[in-house]
């Protein structure tokens, strides 16, 4: 969560157009962080995500993509205030590719692989995921 919340606030101090130029690059800057914490600590989230009921941690990938949904309405609500012509998804289909999102992401990272197969996949994924958000967004590849 610390990670995801530093990379934001780095995001968001740069004025729009700046954010717009560099989102890829903050996007695939933050998974990558992410991912070499959880793979150092792979032991931890695997009791997180698969062992975490009736903990303080049982909704911690639903918790993770409130956040992203969140600053996704955000970054919705500052292009609209710059004049920018915004499409916005279904607040339900948001929530789940977000929540998909995260935990394509957690799956992969926990599984018994290498880590470079695992890290060709987190890309993948970036990929795969970055294109359908710049396709609703109207953002150019």
């Amino acid at each position: 969560m610390g990670i995801y919340d530093n990379i934001l606030k780095d995001f968001e101090k740069m004025p729009i157009e700046q954010q717009l130029e560099s989102m890829d690059d903050y996007s695939s800057l933050g998974l990558q962080k992410m991912f070499d914490y959880v793979w150092e600590h792979k032991t931890a989230f695997r009791l997180i995500l698969r062992a975490a009921d009736g903990t303080k941690h049982e909704s911690f990938v639903q918790k993770l993509a409130q956040k992203d949904i969140d600053s996704t309405n955000d970054f919705y609500n500052l292009l609209e205030l710059q004049g920018k012509q915004v499409e916005r998804i279904d607040p339900l289909i948001e929530q789940l590719v977000i929540t998909g999102t995260f935990s394509s992401f957690f799956t992969l990272l926990l599984r018994d692989i290498p880590k470079e197969e695992a890290k060709r996949g987190l890309s993948q994924m970036f990929r795969f995921y970055r294109g359908g958000w710049n396709s609703l967004m109207h953002f150019e590849d």
